[in-house]
């Protein structure tokens, strides 16, 4: 029988799971309030944007703006038939998803990259990379090889790319496809923010 577990009580947020009998089919964890630590995704507004600094300044919520330099932003806001400040796709007042590279420091507001990466068990799934991607360095030989298989046999969403992470290496293709799909249907609601 199929069962939804709330736990509202934990100070990590608000946690969810489905679970079928003894067998945990999705886990889903929420943060409430405002959480500003690295690797966190946010949708910003773009309030200036400042090419002698070569950086866009974003307000998501927190004491201070981020910082978003121009070698984080991806391609798909830039057209590269245009120079000068006419290149960019996105304008001040647009809506942008932004992930937390560096998180606040004293007096300087969140490095950002819209370069958005997503870790599950296995994978890392990175959005706007079609070049990137490939295995941890800390798998070797043979081994090596069997993970150049499964990536191959993997449907990697296209402008995207993946690396296979070290708790990768003993497992089977369906575990590997299972944890893509999970980290896709995140993308997929992270892109729902813009």
């Amino acid at each position: 029988m199929k069962k939804i577990l709330i736990d509202t009580n934990s100070i990590n947020g608000r946690r969810s799971a489905l679970i079928d009998g003894d067998r945990l089919i999705d886990f889903d964890l929420e943060f409430e309030g405002n959480n500003f630590q690295k690797g966190s995704i946010h949708k910003a507004k773009i309030t200036k944007i400042e090419a002698s600094l070569e950086a866009i300044f974003v307000e998501l919520g927190s004491s201070r703006h981020g910082f978003l330099p121009f070698k984080e932003l991806s391609p798909e806001y830039f057209d590269s038939s245009k120079t000068g400040s006419d290149r960019f796709k996105i304008s001040e007042g647009d809506e942008i998803v932004v992930q937390i590279e560096k998180e606040e420091r004293t007096n300087k507001g969140a490095a950002l990259s819209t370069y958005i990466s997503l870790a599950s068990r296995y994978i890392v799934l990175m959005t706007n990379h079609p070049t990137g991607g490939g295995i941890s360095r800390r798998i070797h030989g043979e081994e090596r090889d069997k993970i150049k298989n499964h990536i191959e046999a993997l449907n990697v969403p296209e402008n995207m790319s993946l690396i296979i992470r070290t708790a990768g290496i003993d497992k089977q293709i369906e575990e590997l496809k299972w944890d893509l799909e999970y980290l896709k249907k995140t993308i997929t609601r992270c892109s729902k923010l813009n």
